[in-house]
């Protein structure tokens, strides 16, 4: 037999007997997660669990959705859902009832619900559709009246008691997780037991959820929102705000927040960001629009904003150099504006003039950025001296300034 038990912190695990028939306990204490935390963050594996309670004992099945299924299917084919329409793709699960009802389920953690995405489950089946997730995934759906939405940790519970003892034990150990990571996720937003700083968000799935739920605030605050992650391996969390210029919602200005490797530091950003096709008039008018705002993209401008406006936020960003960013260099960057960089559109052998070699990384305009129509000035922020509402303020005052310092031509403002 194998002892298992729940140490004080979430690194502690019981190792299986020594040679001597005796438990052994080991303690670890780096944050990262290990064994059934891990499988708790990856939706097909928590689907997978979810199966196999199913196959244990279908009952609770009766208090989460009104139904005993006698049938739980992976990765079920939309083309295989009742309907005349047929859809590509897959569900996470699909229960089966003995009355030939069905339910699509949807798994979520850290993960984006997109648009597209929901209408294919909406237009493969006249069934119910529900969601399961961590607990602030409800906003993902809260806005469709198909579904209905259903925490991780309250479905997991369901099994606690179940007269199966192994599907009762993996139920345990899930949801007594799962809550521990809602309770850590609520733990920022400033409960009425008190705010916890970003630092307490020790693993990179937590910083994606909470930066969700930051998007869905600024959305609330009046402005156009994205939560997402950094490209490449990192898989770092991002939130952005953005005010349409002139009520165009591919001309903007952008606020953003985001986590660096190891999750002790946010980089913050603010500036302009136009999301059109990449030409050379749109190069030009983008880069006009920034050296025009060299003033006011800058981090000491925008701390000089806050020490009126908002003078608890004034010292959490800090920056490095000239105000988070160079002066404005024509010489770098007309060349750019007239060629583009060099990618796959402007080599050698395709039409047209040919880009310029390298990347924002090596090709420094003068200011931050990505690709060749945003600009803005960046500064740093300690994941131990803020917590989300902290964040959430600095993105909406700092499109609140931008706002207000625009030439003119253009305006721009919250929506609320």
């Amino acid at each position: 037999m194998i002892a298992l038990a729940t140490g004080k912190s979430c690194g502690d695990i019981f190792a299986p007997y020594d040679a001597n028939r005796k438990i052994v306990r080991v303690m670890f204490t780096e944050s990262r997660l290990r064994g059934f935390e891990r499988i708790l963050t990856t939706e097909v594996h928590v689907s997978d669990l979810l199966q196999e309670l199913t196959d244990r004992d279908p009952m609770p099945w009766g208090d989460i959705i009104d139904m005993v299924p006698i049938a739980a299917h992976r990765e079920h084919s939309f083309s295989k859902l009742k309907g005349e329409k047929r859809i590509q793709g897959s569900i996470d699960l699909l229960l089966e009832s003995s009355d030939g009802d069905e339910v699509a389920i949807e798994v979520k953690v850290a993960h984006q619900f997109p648009e597209n995405q929901r209408i294919r489950y909406e237009s493969s089946t006249d069934g119910a559709l529900v969601m399961i997730g961590m607990a602030g995934d409800q906003m993902l759906v809260d806005s469709y009246p198909r579904w209905t939405f259903r925490a991780l940790a309250d479905v997991f519970a369901a099994w606690s008691e179940s007269s199966n003892q192994v599907a009762a034990l993996l139920a345990r150990i899930a949801a007594e997780t799962l809550r521990r990571w809602d309770g850590i996720i609520d733990s920022v937003f400033r409960p009425a037991t008190g705010a916890a700083k970003l630092d307490s968000l020790q693993e990179k799935f937590l910083a994606i959820l909470v930066s969700r739920r930051l998007e869905h605030d600024l959305s609330k605050c009046g402005w156009h929102s994205r939560a997402t992650v950094s490209k490449g391996s990192s898989g770092l969390a991002l939130v952005q705000g953005f005010a349409a210029l002139n009520g165009d919602e591919d001309r903007c200005l952008i606020a953003e927040a985001r986590w660096v490797e190891g999750l002790r530091q946010i980089n913050f950003r603010l500036g302009i960001d136009f999301s059109l096709d990449e030409t050379r008039d749109t190069r030009a008018e983008a880069w006009i629009l920034a050296k025009e705002m060299t003033d006011a993209i800058r981090i000491e401008a925008f701390q000089r904003h806050l020490g009126h406006a908002r003078p608890d936020l004034m010292k959490l960003v800090t920056f490095r150099g000239a105000g988070g960013r160079n002066t404005p260099n024509d010489d770098v960057w007309l060349p750019v504006v007239e060629r583009g960089l060099k990618d796959s559109s402007n080599i050698d052998g395709v039409p047209g003039p040919k880009g310029v070699q390298g990347t924002r990384q090596n090709v420094n305009p003068g200011f931050v950025g990505d690709g060749t129509l945003r600009f803005e000035a960046s500064g740093q922020i300690k994941s131990v001296a803020v917590d989300a509402v902290d964040l959430l303020d600095l993105i909406d005052e700092a499109l609140k300034y931008l706002c207000s310092e625009l030439p003119d031509g253009y305006s721009a403002g919250s929506l609320v």
